[in-house]
């Protein structure tokens, strides 16, 4: 079991979904955001 948290940043929500998608399903915990303000 993987003990990382990811942050997935990019304008292009489509693309933040698939990659958010995949990487849960590696046991990964996933945050997205569709730009850096959001981030912040």
């Amino acid at each position: 079991m993987n003990h990382f948290n990811i942050l997935v940043v990019d304008d292009e929500e489509d693309l933040c979904d698939i990659l958010l998608f995949n990487l849960e399903d590696a046991g990964y915990m996933v945050e997205t955001a569709n730009s850096a303000e959001e981030v912040l």
